[in-house]
């Protein structure tokens, strides 16, 4: 097989797109953050991501912000001024917390993977194992009595552990206070913070430096991550899920659209002083019409899903099930604005890792990546062309249930890349600059990398009643600008955020979390904003919606 290999003039090309990626967590009313999810994250995942490219510099890769979190970064990078209840609870002295706060740290602070973090230490175990004892029959009250301030100081500690990825583990304070594992104190607690507070603040500027020395590319999303084809026209769900239930009214707001994509170019530009090349739609999502926006913003590529490049192709005569090489290399995309390139992302090596390999032997993973693309390369057709596999995914969800936050897996498969002699990483627009796209794609299929549709974000009882929700707010906003009056900043921002897609990804019965409640607060105080910065009672519409979900919920 190596021999067959190295016949080929050119090697495999394979392009890592790591997507970061976390909901809007600030409230528009409040301006606090309501969950501590993008400073776990930054700690955890985005420090450690940045690190395993420091380590391998031979490795090249793109990584793709979503612009609300690089702003949500920013206000981390002052832990004091940020409002968020997790953090202030973390900070407050354990002798002086009141049984509220207490029953907060027993429901909040284990959220973590019991598995991989958790279960590893004997206190955060022991804890743990209190909690579950004594709310199994009783609930949290009962639990309180049953803990010492030790004890709840302890946990302060261990959720910021938890949330430590391997880079700052490997701090010479951090690692010895994991290997103490309890009778943690205040000052201790203070220590880890500043030593996070000290990571926040760099790891913007990291990724940035990776992109300067070529290593990288840096990409984006969509401001606020909204679904663009589904905010551009609702309508375009049917013609990948024809009979589809839509929401009453039909969601057509295309300059919204576009201020997602206006603005999230404009923070990039801020935050990494050079314009962007390339965006991966959120959730993979395009449609024609989004091409055409997205190419009038000078965007010179994207990336989508396989299977929606198959149903592309299927309507123009080609087989939907690819097995030439159709998905290996970018496609070119005609649209009113100008031309754009779009690359399709190997769904099922994309799915591997993150999906499966967090179960295997970091070796084992690893290799059984390497030996999916041995196969791919060698069956692929022996016509010298430059071929390419794309690898699109969440860049931070996963690590937590791999061993060690990922680094074990990172470092097999990043050696054995680096050691190959028939594979070679690249990004986007380095491989068009040398290749350019070969094809034509003679229309594009609407949909996500969710089955190339849509029916995450659209077309059941709870997400369609926040999408007229949302569409009576916007009307509304419309109607003053047409009234010639002036429409106040934070409101333009609340609708911004309202359209982001994680309200309606949790919306139905789709997904679960623990904290829909919190992500439908979100969702409405957002449009709360909005009447309340046009001086406006809230309309029917919005509480018949919260009835709704109260009642499904």
């Amino acid at each position: 097989m190596a021999g067959i290999m190295k016949e080929r003039t050119h090697p495999l090309y394979l392009i890592f797109q790591w997507h970061m990626h976390q909901p809007f967590y600030k409230d528009a009313l409040s301006g606090a953050y309501l969950l501590p999810w993008t400073r776990c994250h930054i700690t955890k995942d985005y420090t450690d991501m940045a690190w395993h490219l420091e380590r391998y510099p031979e490795i090249k890769s793109v990584v793709n912000f979503v612009p609300s979190l690089l702003l949500q970064i920013r206000d981390y990078a002052d832990l004091d001024s940020v409002n968020e209840r997790h953090l202030t609870l973390t900070k407050k002295d354990a002798g002086n917390l009141t049984p509220e706060e207490q029953t907060f740290l027993l429901e909040e602070f284990f959220s973590a993977n019991y598995k991989r973090i958790i279960s590893l230490s004997p206190r955060y175990k022991e804890l743990y194992k209190k909690r579950q004892q004594y709310t199994l029959h009783d609930g949290f009250d009962s639990a309180l009595k049953h803990y010492t301030t030790q004890e709840y100081r302890d946990l302060q500690v261990w959720f910021l552990l938890a949330w430590t990825g391997q880079e700052i583990a490997s701090h010479p304070e951090i690692n010895s206070l994991i290997r103490q594992d309890q009778e943690f104190t205040e000052e201790d607690k203070t220590r880890v913070l500043e030593v996070h507070q000290e990571y926040i603040r760099d790891v913007i500027d990291r990724y940035k430096t990776l992109a300067e020395s070529g290593q990288i590319e840096l990409s984006i999303s969509p401001y606020a991550h909204p679904i663009l084809p589904l905010v551009i026209d609702s309508e375009v769900a049917r013609i990948c899920m024809p009979g589809l239930h839509l929401p009453q009214h039909r969601f057509r707001h295309p300059d919204e659209a576009e201020r997602h994509v206006v603005r999230g170019l404009e923070i990039a530009r801020n935050e990494f002083g050079w314009d962007i090349s390339g965006m991966w739609p959120s959730e993979g999502s395009v449609s024609e019409e989004t091409a055409t926006l997205l190419a009038g913003q000078s965007l010179r590529w994207i990336t989508s899903d396989s299977n929606v490049l198959a149903r592309s192709l299927s309507r123009t005569g080609k087989p939907a099930h690819m097995n030439s090489g159709e998905q290996y290399y970018p496609y070119r995309l005609e649209t009113p604005e100008g031309n754009l390139d779009i690359f399709f992302r190997d769904q099922m090596l994309s799915d591997l890792i993150g999906f499966q390999y967090a179960n295997m032997e970091p070796a084992d993973a690893a290799e059984n990546f390497m030996q999916h693309l041995r196969e791919m390369y060698t069956n692929l057709p022996d016509d010298d062309f430059p071929y390419v596999a794309v690898i699109t995914m969440d860049g931070e969800n996963a690590w937590e249930h791999f061993q060690e936050n990922g680094k074990p897996f990172f470092d097999e498969l990043y050696s054995a890349i680096g050691e190959s002699d028939w594979l070679e990483t690249t990004t986007f627009s380095e491989y068009l600059d040398k290749y350019g796209s070969p094809e034509s794609l003679e229309w594009l299929h609407p949909g996500s990398w969710i089955t190339a549709d849509f029916h995450i974000w659209i077309g059941d009882r709870e997400k369609n009643a926040a999408w007229d929700a949302l569409n009576e707010a916007l009307k509304r906003v419309k109607e003053y600008r047409r009234q010639g009056q002036d429409i106040p900043e934070d409101v333009l921002q609340a609708l911004l955020q309202a359209e982001g897609s994680d309200w309606f990804w949790w919306y139905g019965d789709h997904n679960q979390s623990d904290h829909e409640d919190v992500f439908d607060l979100l969702f409405c105080n957002a449009l709360r904003k909005v009447y309340q910065g046009l001086d406006e009672q809230l309309p029917p519409s919005l509480e018949q919606y919260r009835t709704l979900v109260e009642s499904l919920g």
